[in-house]
């Protein structure tokens, strides 16, 4: 029986719950953490409270430390995304298209190592090599003229993803439950970026508009310093933010869920009418296979994030039911997707078409997995654990295929 089972079996056992805490700590931690609200027992909120002021307590002292690096790792990515500038000889669109994701998950990365004082020589030295290695690979490749090399450099980030996730979960990359705390992670990551983001387009227009009406223009001073040294800080900022405030995200993540996947479910339903009754010829059109594409990657990011957000206490809960409809939706649109991408390799394989197959294949088995797990929790909510060690575990199969993409896809096409 894993950690969560136990806590969960034991919400009315001070003794037990007491007797788990201090023999897993961290694996506890993280089940309070990630499981805000789910469970109607007064136990269940002492140890909500308990775990909140420790983590203030701890949260305080690391405080000014934390900044400091967070200052020192941001300037030095705002240095290295102007090299461009220092350096007439780079080309700027070439060297940001292979090098932006390596600087500012770099930036993300090493702040991970700091916070979760991740100091081991074995771990640091893994890292060190993972990142020179793909940095030299990127930076050789023959970027014009060549799909596939484009198609791996836009792979990339993916990768960065999954070896900032590694770093995230202690390199204990086999535990499910860890698995399952990054995926929550990500979840509230997007909302706290998309929130400094936000932020900073409004704080971008409202300073050059209060200048410029005094009359003086500093829009190129801003774009190229406040601009370029802000978003090498920004994937940090947000990491330490989730950090020293990590109840911001965790209420905000559930809330997001519960209103975008009914949404998600109408607007899907009404497209896949649309695209079936309406005019256009998906085997030809190939910027509607694009956008069905990103659809479908969208309702999968939606899925994935919202399972995580379930109260697991509920019987029958209507958000379960949403997301098995909204899954069965994204099962026949993949199939129409399918069908309208092997109807045109009859035309021959290019990188293009071989990475939106094997991308549409990943999604229709992994949906496919989802689906019969979704409709028995509608019944049975203790099994949506099962469902989020489904998604856990097909990470594995995700990670592959970014790899096959980013170093054998340019080799297989030659380049072209």
């Amino acid at each position: 029986m894993n950690i969560n089972q136990q806590i969960i079996d034991n919400l009315h056992s001070p003794e037990e719950l007491e007797k788990i805490y201090r023999e897993h700590k961290r694996e506890f931690s993280d089940f309070f953490k990630n499981n805000k609200g789910n469970y109607d027992s007064e136990l269940y909120r002492f140890w909500q409270v308990r775990l909140a002021a420790e983590t203030s307590h701890s949260r305080h002292k690391a405080l000014k430390s934390d900044i400091i690096f967070l200052m020192l790792v941001s300037l030095f990515s705002g240095l290295l995304l102007k090299l461009p500038d220092f350096f007439a000889q780079l080309d700027k669109n070439s060297f940001y298209l292979r090098n932006l994701s390596l600087i500012l998950f770099n930036a993300l990365i090493l702040y991970a190592f700091w916070q979760h004082k991740l100091f081991k020589r074995h771990e640091m030295l893994i890292y060190s090599i993972s990142i020179v290695a793909l940095a030299v690979y990127v930076n050789l490749l023959p970027v014009d003229k060549s799909d596939a090399v484009r198609l791996a450099l836009l792979h990339v980030p993916v990768l960065l993803w999954y070896l900032f996730g590694w770093v995230l979960v202690s390199f204990d990359r086999n535990n499910l439950n860890k698995r399952i705390g990054y995926i929550r992670y990500s979840g509230e990551y997007l909302v706290m970026t998309g929130l400094i983001l936000i932020g900073g387009a409004l704080l971008t227009a409202l300073t050059i508009n209060m200048f410029s009406a005094i009359g003086m223009n500093i829009e190129n001073f801003w774009m190229e310093y406040v601009v370029i040294f802000g978003g090498a800080a920004m994937p940090v900022v947000s990491a330490f933010l989730i950090h020293i405030y990590p109840d911001v995200t965790g209420k905000i993540t559930p809330v997001l869920a519960r209103i975008f996947s009914p949404l998600a479910l109408v607007t899907l339903a009404v497209y896949l009418v649309f695209l079936l009754m309406g005019n256009s010829n998906i085997m030809k059109d190939r910027n509607l296979l694009m956008a069905l594409n990103v659809v479908l990657f969208t309702v999968l990011v939606l899925v994935v994030f919202s399972i995580s957000e379930i109260d697991q206490s509920k019987k029958k809960n209507a958000g379960v039911f949403v997301l098995f409809l909204l899954t069965l939706l994204a099962i026949l649109v993949n199939v129409v997707a399918l069908i309208a991408i092997v109807s045109r390799l009859f035309n021959g394989f290019t990188p293009n078409r071989t990475v939106v197959l094997g991308f549409n294949v990943l999604i229709f088995i992994n949906l496919i997995l989802l689906l019969p797990k979704l409709f028995r929790s509608f019944s049975h909510p203790e099994m949506l654990e099962e469902v989020e060690q489904s998604v856990a575990r097909y990470l594995n199969v995700y990670f592959l295929w970014t790899l096959m993409v980013v170093f054998v896809l340019p080799v297989l096409f030659r380049f072209r």
